[in-house]
């Protein structure tokens, strides 16, 4: 799932964690900051628009219920 985000994988333990009797292992991934940096403008980005036009939503309905109850 991560080599899909941009990671790399750079490192493994095996059976370096237990749990309730099941062994993980440890994985560590990387990836260049440029590309995280430009990831997390770009989830802002959409959350802004998002947020836009939810308030746009809310606004119209705000005016729809004014317009019912005259």
């Amino acid at each position: 799932m991560y080599e899909s985000l941009g990671f790399k994988e750079t490192g493994r333990a095996e059976h370096a964690v237990e749990r309730d009797g099941h062994w993980f292992d440890e994985v560590v991934y990387e990836a260049p900051v440029s590309m995280l940096l430009e990831r997390i403008a770009a989830e802002e980005s959409a959350r802004a628009e998002g947020e836009k036009l939810e308030e746009q939503r809310l606004e119209a309905e705000r005016q729809s219920d004014r317009i019912a109850q005259r």
